[in-house]
Protein backbone atom coordinates (compact mmCIF):
# COMPACT_ATOMS: atom_id res chain seq x y z
CA UNK A 1 0.00 0.00 0.00
CA UNK A 2 1.28 3.47 -0.81
CA UNK A 3 2.33 5.72 2.06
CA UNK A 4 -0.06 8.53 1.25
CA UNK A 5 -3.13 9.37 -0.83
CA UNK A 6 -3.41 12.96 -2.05
CA UNK A 7 -6.92 13.99 -3.12
CA UNK A 8 -6.97 16.47 -6.01
CA UNK A 9 -10.21 18.40 -6.50
CA UNK A 10 -10.72 20.05 -9.87
CA UNK A 11 -12.75 23.20 -9.25
CA UNK A 12 -12.03 25.29 -12.31
CA UNK A 13 -15.16 24.54 -14.36
CA UNK A 14 -17.62 27.18 -15.55
CA UNK A 15 -20.94 25.30 -15.45
CA UNK A 16 -22.50 27.16 -18.38
CA UNK A 17 -25.48 24.78 -18.60
CA UNK A 18 -26.66 26.07 -15.21
CA UNK A 19 -26.94 29.70 -16.30
CA UNK A 20 -28.20 32.15 -15.11
CA UNK A 21 -27.40 30.96 -11.57
CA UNK A 22 -23.97 29.61 -12.50
CA UNK A 23 -21.79 32.41 -13.82
CA UNK A 24 -18.14 33.12 -14.45
CA UNK A 25 -17.85 34.84 -11.06
CA UNK A 26 -19.68 32.06 -9.17
CA UNK A 27 -19.70 28.77 -11.14
CA UNK A 28 -21.84 25.81 -10.13
CA UNK A 29 -19.29 24.08 -7.90
CA UNK A 30 -19.57 26.98 -5.42
CA UNK A 31 -23.39 27.11 -5.48
CA UNK A 32 -25.60 25.48 -2.85
CA UNK A 33 -27.84 23.70 -5.34
CA UNK A 34 -28.74 20.70 -3.19
CA UNK A 35 -28.85 21.14 0.57
CA UNK A 36 -26.99 23.64 2.76
CA UNK A 37 -23.48 23.08 1.37
CA UNK A 38 -21.99 23.72 -2.04
CA UNK A 39 -20.85 20.89 -4.29
CA UNK A 40 -17.27 22.03 -3.68
CA UNK A 41 -17.72 21.76 0.09
CA UNK A 42 -19.30 18.32 -0.24
CA UNK A 43 -16.33 17.17 -2.34
CA UNK A 44 -13.88 18.37 0.33
CA UNK A 45 -15.75 16.60 3.12
CA UNK A 46 -15.91 13.46 0.97
CA UNK A 47 -12.15 13.20 0.37
CA UNK A 48 -11.32 14.21 3.93
CA UNK A 49 -12.52 10.76 5.00
CA UNK A 50 -9.96 8.91 2.84
CA UNK A 51 -7.42 7.16 5.08
CA UNK A 52 -3.97 8.81 4.96
CA UNK A 53 -5.34 11.83 3.06
CA UNK A 54 -3.67 14.38 5.29
CA UNK A 55 -3.39 17.06 2.62
CA UNK A 56 -5.75 18.09 -0.17
CA UNK A 57 -4.95 19.89 -3.41
CA UNK A 58 -7.57 22.08 -5.08
CA UNK A 59 -7.00 23.36 -8.62
CA UNK A 60 -9.02 26.50 -9.29
CA UNK A 61 -8.97 29.61 -11.43
CA UNK A 62 -7.09 32.37 -9.66
CA UNK A 63 -10.17 34.63 -9.83
CA UNK A 64 -12.06 32.26 -7.49
CA UNK A 65 -9.50 32.37 -4.67
CA UNK A 66 -11.67 34.42 -2.32
CA UNK A 67 -14.87 32.37 -2.65
CA UNK A 68 -12.85 29.16 -2.34
CA UNK A 69 -11.19 30.29 0.89
CA UNK A 70 -14.52 31.46 2.30
CA UNK A 71 -16.10 28.08 1.67
CA UNK A 72 -13.13 26.25 3.16
CA UNK A 73 -13.48 28.35 6.31
CA UNK A 74 -17.23 27.61 6.51
CA UNK A 75 -16.58 23.87 6.89
CA UNK A 76 -13.39 24.15 8.94
CA UNK A 77 -10.97 22.49 6.51
CA UNK A 78 -7.50 24.03 6.45
CA UNK A 79 -5.10 21.31 5.22
CA UNK A 80 -5.55 22.47 1.63
CA UNK A 81 -3.13 23.77 -0.99
CA UNK A 82 -4.80 25.93 -3.64
CA UNK A 83 -3.18 25.58 -7.06
CA UNK A 84 -4.19 28.79 -8.84
CA UNK A 85 -4.50 28.64 -12.61
CA UNK A 86 -3.97 32.04 -14.29
CA UNK A 87 -6.11 30.91 -17.23
CA UNK A 88 -8.30 27.90 -18.08
CA UNK A 89 -6.68 25.04 -19.97
CA UNK A 90 -9.08 22.11 -19.33
CA UNK A 91 -8.54 19.03 -17.16
CA UNK A 92 -5.29 17.55 -18.54
CA UNK A 93 -3.13 20.61 -17.69
CA UNK A 94 -4.96 21.04 -14.37
CA UNK A 95 -4.17 17.47 -13.31
CA UNK A 96 -0.62 17.87 -14.60
CA UNK A 97 -0.10 20.89 -12.32
CA UNK A 98 -1.36 18.87 -9.37
CA UNK A 99 0.91 15.94 -10.24
CA UNK A 100 3.99 18.17 -10.49
CA UNK A 101 3.09 19.66 -7.10
CA UNK A 102 2.67 16.24 -5.49
CA UNK A 103 5.88 14.92 -7.01
CA UNK A 104 7.81 17.84 -5.55
CA UNK A 105 6.25 17.66 -2.08
CA UNK A 106 5.87 13.87 -1.69
CA UNK A 107 8.69 12.10 -3.48
CA UNK A 108 7.82 8.71 -1.99
CA UNK A 109 5.45 7.87 -4.87
CA UNK A 110 2.21 9.19 -3.46
CA UNK A 111 -1.09 8.14 -5.01
CA UNK A 112 -3.42 10.80 -6.40
CA UNK A 113 -7.23 10.63 -6.36
CA UNK A 114 -8.72 13.12 -8.84
CA UNK A 115 -12.36 14.15 -8.79
CA UNK A 116 -14.43 17.05 -10.11
CA UNK A 117 -15.76 19.52 -7.54
CA UNK A 118 -19.19 19.78 -9.15
CA UNK A 119 -20.58 16.23 -8.92
CA UNK A 120 -23.19 14.95 -6.47
CA UNK A 121 -22.11 11.63 -4.92
CA UNK A 122 -24.02 9.62 -2.33
CA UNK A 123 -22.98 6.75 -0.13
CA UNK A 124 -21.38 8.66 2.74
CA UNK A 125 -18.08 7.09 3.82
CA UNK A 126 -18.27 4.42 1.08
CA UNK A 127 -16.45 6.73 -1.34
CA UNK A 128 -13.44 6.92 0.98
CA UNK A 129 -13.44 3.14 1.42
CA UNK A 130 -13.55 2.63 -2.35
CA UNK A 131 -10.56 4.93 -2.94
CA UNK A 132 -8.56 3.26 -0.18
CA UNK A 133 -9.27 -0.20 -1.63
CA UNK A 134 -8.34 0.91 -5.15
CA UNK A 135 -5.00 2.25 -3.95
CA UNK A 136 -3.98 -1.21 -2.69
CA UNK A 137 -4.32 -3.04 -6.02
CA UNK A 138 -1.25 -5.14 -6.76
CA UNK A 139 -0.72 -3.81 -10.28
CA UNK A 140 -0.05 -0.16 -9.55
CA UNK A 141 1.15 0.73 -13.05
CA UNK A 142 -2.38 1.37 -14.29
CA UNK A 143 -4.15 4.68 -14.53
CA UNK A 144 -7.49 3.86 -12.93
CA UNK A 145 -10.73 5.44 -14.06
CA UNK A 146 -14.01 4.92 -12.23
CA UNK A 147 -17.01 4.05 -14.39
CA UNK A 148 -20.45 4.76 -12.99
CA UNK A 149 -22.85 1.82 -13.29
CA UNK A 150 -25.64 3.19 -15.54
CA UNK A 151 -29.15 3.41 -14.14
CA UNK A 152 -30.71 4.34 -17.50
CA UNK A 153 -29.65 4.79 -21.16
CA UNK A 154 -28.45 8.39 -20.84
CA UNK A 155 -27.28 10.16 -24.00
CA UNK A 156 -25.64 13.09 -22.20
CA UNK A 157 -22.67 11.13 -20.82
CA UNK A 158 -19.54 9.65 -22.32
CA UNK A 159 -19.21 5.87 -21.90
CA UNK A 160 -16.35 3.46 -21.17
CA UNK A 161 -16.41 -0.12 -22.44
CA UNK A 162 -14.92 -2.63 -19.99
CA UNK A 163 -13.00 -5.69 -21.15
CA UNK A 164 -11.60 -8.67 -19.24
CA UNK A 165 -11.07 -8.58 -15.46
CA UNK A 166 -7.60 -7.57 -14.27
CA UNK A 167 -8.11 -8.40 -10.58
CA UNK A 168 -10.84 -8.56 -7.96
CA UNK A 169 -11.84 -4.92 -8.50
CA UNK A 170 -10.80 -3.68 -11.94
CA UNK A 171 -11.24 -4.37 -15.64
CA UNK A 172 -9.25 -3.69 -18.76
CA UNK A 173 -10.57 -0.70 -20.71
CA UNK A 174 -11.49 -1.56 -24.28
CA UNK A 175 -12.84 1.74 -25.52
CA UNK A 176 -13.96 5.27 -24.72
CA UNK A 177 -17.15 6.36 -26.47
CA UNK A 178 -18.41 9.91 -26.91
CA UNK A 179 -21.99 10.82 -26.00
CA UNK A 180 -24.04 8.24 -27.95
CA UNK A 181 -27.38 8.58 -29.69
CA UNK A 182 -30.46 7.05 -28.08
CA UNK A 183 -30.19 3.73 -29.92
CA UNK A 184 -26.56 3.22 -28.91
CA UNK A 185 -27.24 4.31 -25.33
CA UNK A 186 -29.98 1.67 -25.01
CA UNK A 187 -27.63 -0.95 -26.44
CA UNK A 188 -24.89 0.02 -23.97
CA UNK A 189 -27.34 -0.08 -21.06
CA UNK A 190 -28.50 -3.62 -21.85
CA UNK A 191 -25.01 -4.96 -22.68
CA UNK A 192 -23.90 -4.37 -19.05
CA UNK A 193 -20.18 -3.82 -19.72
CA UNK A 194 -20.51 -0.09 -20.50
CA UNK A 195 -20.15 2.54 -17.82
CA UNK A 196 -20.66 6.29 -17.59
CA UNK A 197 -17.40 8.23 -17.61
CA UNK A 198 -17.28 9.79 -14.13
CA UNK A 199 -14.14 11.91 -14.46
CA UNK A 200 -12.80 10.32 -11.26
CA UNK A 201 -9.28 8.86 -11.42
CA UNK A 202 -6.65 7.24 -9.23
CA UNK A 203 -2.98 6.70 -10.06
CA UNK A 204 0.56 6.88 -8.81
CA UNK A 205 2.04 10.31 -9.45
CA UNK A 206 5.10 8.94 -11.26
CA UNK A 207 2.97 6.64 -13.43
CA UNK A 208 0.76 9.52 -14.52
CA UNK A 209 3.65 11.85 -15.31
CA UNK A 210 5.44 9.13 -17.27
CA UNK A 211 2.34 8.43 -19.37
CA UNK A 212 1.61 12.13 -19.85
CA UNK A 213 5.15 12.80 -21.05
CA UNK A 214 4.84 9.92 -23.51
CA UNK A 215 1.37 10.72 -24.87
CA UNK A 216 1.04 14.50 -24.44
CA UNK A 217 4.62 15.84 -24.27
CA UNK A 218 3.67 19.48 -24.89
CA UNK A 219 1.21 19.49 -22.00
CA UNK A 220 3.82 17.82 -19.80
CA UNK A 221 6.57 20.30 -20.72
CA UNK A 222 4.56 23.52 -20.52
CA UNK A 223 2.79 22.57 -17.29
CA UNK A 224 6.11 21.55 -15.75
CA UNK A 225 7.71 24.88 -16.68
CA UNK A 226 4.67 26.74 -15.38
CA UNK A 227 4.96 24.86 -12.08
CA UNK A 228 8.72 25.46 -11.84
CA UNK A 229 8.15 29.21 -12.20
CA UNK A 230 5.24 29.28 -9.75
CA UNK A 231 5.24 31.28 -6.52
CA UNK A 232 4.05 29.92 -3.18
CA UNK A 233 2.44 32.26 -0.64
CA UNK A 234 1.21 30.29 2.35
CA UNK A 235 -1.23 27.70 1.06
CA UNK A 236 -1.56 29.48 -2.30
CA UNK A 237 0.46 28.35 -5.30
CA UNK A 238 0.40 30.97 -8.06
CA UNK A 239 1.11 29.28 -11.40
CA UNK A 240 3.22 31.24 -13.87
CA UNK A 241 1.00 32.66 -16.60
CA UNK A 242 3.65 33.12 -19.29
CA UNK A 243 4.34 29.39 -19.46
CA UNK A 244 0.87 28.07 -18.62
CA UNK A 245 -0.79 30.15 -21.35
CA UNK A 246 1.27 28.19 -23.88
CA UNK A 247 -0.13 24.88 -22.61
CA UNK A 248 -2.59 23.17 -25.00
CA UNK A 249 -6.18 23.16 -23.73
CA UNK A 250 -7.28 19.52 -23.66
CA UNK A 251 -9.26 17.11 -21.50
CA UNK A 252 -7.53 14.28 -19.68
CA UNK A 253 -9.56 11.78 -21.73
CA UNK A 254 -8.41 13.10 -25.12
CA UNK A 255 -4.86 13.94 -24.08
CA UNK A 256 -4.06 10.73 -22.24
CA UNK A 257 -6.69 8.18 -21.23
CA UNK A 258 -7.78 7.36 -24.80
CA UNK A 259 -4.16 7.00 -25.95
CA UNK A 260 -2.47 4.94 -23.26
CA UNK A 261 -2.81 1.18 -22.92
CA UNK A 262 -2.17 1.34 -19.16
CA UNK A 263 -5.71 2.22 -18.14
CA UNK A 264 -8.08 0.18 -15.99
CA UNK A 265 -11.70 0.65 -14.92
CA UNK A 266 -13.26 0.11 -11.51
CA UNK A 267 -17.09 0.07 -11.44
CA UNK A 268 -18.53 2.89 -9.34
CA UNK A 269 -21.73 1.72 -7.65
CA UNK A 270 -22.49 4.78 -5.52
CA UNK A 271 -25.29 7.24 -6.35
CA UNK A 272 -23.83 9.77 -8.79
CA UNK A 273 -25.08 12.82 -10.66
CA UNK A 274 -22.86 15.28 -12.51
CA UNK A 275 -25.53 18.02 -12.24
CA UNK A 276 -24.55 18.93 -15.78
CA UNK A 277 -27.79 20.75 -16.58
CA UNK A 278 -30.97 21.97 -14.91
CA UNK A 279 -32.74 18.69 -15.75
CA UNK A 280 -30.08 16.86 -13.71
CA UNK A 281 -30.61 19.27 -10.82
CA UNK A 282 -34.33 18.51 -11.00
CA UNK A 283 -33.61 14.76 -10.90
CA UNK A 284 -31.46 15.19 -7.79
CA UNK A 285 -33.74 17.58 -5.91
CA UNK A 286 -36.52 16.82 -3.45
CA UNK A 287 -39.84 16.91 -5.31
CA UNK A 288 -43.50 17.33 -4.37
CA UNK A 289 -46.37 14.98 -5.23
CA UNK A 290 -46.44 16.29 -8.81
CA UNK A 291 -42.68 15.82 -9.27
CA UNK A 292 -41.98 19.56 -9.05
CA UNK A 293 -38.74 20.79 -7.49
CA UNK A 294 -39.11 24.31 -6.12
CA UNK A 295 -36.88 26.78 -4.32
CA UNK A 296 -37.53 30.32 -3.20
CA UNK A 297 -40.65 32.42 -3.76
CA UNK A 298 -42.66 30.07 -5.99
CA UNK A 299 -46.41 29.61 -6.50
CA UNK A 300 -47.72 26.87 -8.79
CA UNK A 301 -51.07 25.48 -9.89
CA UNK A 302 -51.75 22.39 -12.02
CA UNK A 303 -48.02 22.11 -12.82
CA UNK A 304 -46.12 18.85 -13.16
CA UNK A 305 -42.48 17.79 -13.46
CA UNK A 306 -41.09 21.33 -13.26
CA UNK A 307 -38.00 22.91 -11.73
CA UNK A 308 -38.92 26.36 -10.40
CA UNK A 309 -36.35 28.57 -8.71
CA UNK A 310 -36.49 32.17 -7.56
CA UNK A 311 -33.10 33.43 -6.41
CA UNK A 312 -34.15 37.08 -6.56
CA UNK A 313 -37.07 36.98 -4.14
CA UNK A 314 -39.38 37.84 -7.01
CA UNK A 315 -42.47 35.65 -7.22
CA UNK A 316 -42.34 32.90 -9.86
CA UNK A 317 -45.83 31.57 -10.65
CA UNK A 318 -46.88 28.84 -13.08
CA UNK A 319 -50.26 27.55 -14.19
CA UNK A 320 -50.95 24.42 -16.25
CA UNK A 321 -47.39 23.71 -17.37
CA UNK A 322 -45.36 20.51 -17.55
CA UNK A 323 -41.63 19.65 -17.63
CA UNK A 324 -40.63 23.30 -17.51
CA UNK A 325 -37.48 24.90 -16.11
CA UNK A 326 -37.78 28.43 -14.71
CA UNK A 327 -34.78 30.00 -12.98
CA UNK A 328 -35.10 33.63 -11.90
CA UNK A 329 -32.09 35.61 -10.67
CA UNK A 330 -31.75 39.36 -10.03
CA UNK A 331 -30.46 40.01 -13.56
CA UNK A 332 -31.89 37.23 -15.75
CA UNK A 333 -34.74 34.72 -16.11
CA UNK A 334 -34.38 31.36 -17.85
CA UNK A 335 -37.43 29.55 -19.21
CA UNK A 336 -36.77 26.22 -20.94
CA UNK A 337 -38.26 22.83 -21.66
CA UNK A 338 -36.50 20.07 -19.71
CA UNK A 339 -35.83 18.23 -22.97
CA UNK A 340 -33.68 21.17 -24.12
CA UNK A 341 -31.78 21.71 -20.87
CA UNK A 342 -28.41 20.91 -22.45
CA UNK A 343 -28.86 23.78 -24.92
CA UNK A 344 -28.65 26.45 -22.23
CA UNK A 345 -24.92 26.62 -22.93
CA UNK A 346 -25.77 28.00 -26.38
CA UNK A 347 -27.50 30.95 -24.73
CA UNK A 348 -24.34 31.63 -22.73
CA UNK A 349 -22.23 31.52 -25.91
CA UNK A 350 -24.50 34.06 -27.58
CA UNK A 351 -24.10 36.43 -24.61
CA UNK A 352 -20.32 36.51 -24.86
CA UNK A 353 -18.77 39.55 -26.54
CA UNK A 354 -17.92 38.98 -30.20
CA UNK A 355 -14.15 38.93 -30.73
Amino acid sequence: MHSQIIPVILAGGSGTRLWPLSKKSSPKQFLKLIGSRSLFQEALLRVKEIPSAHEILVVINETHTSICREQLEEIGINNVTLVLEPCSRNTAPAIALAAHTVEQKFREEATIVVLPADHLIGGGSEFAKMMAAASTLKNNNYLITFGVVPTSPKTGYGYIQAGKPLDQLSYQVKNFIEKPNETLAKSFFHTKNYYWNSGIFLFRTLTFLKELKKNAPLIFDTSHKAYQHSQAKGNLLYIDKNHFAKCPSDSIDYALMEKTTNVALIPFHLPWNDLGCWASVADAGESDDQNNVIRGNVLLKDSEGCLLTSESGQLVATVGVKDLIVVATPDAVLVADKAHAQEVKDIVKSLRPKS
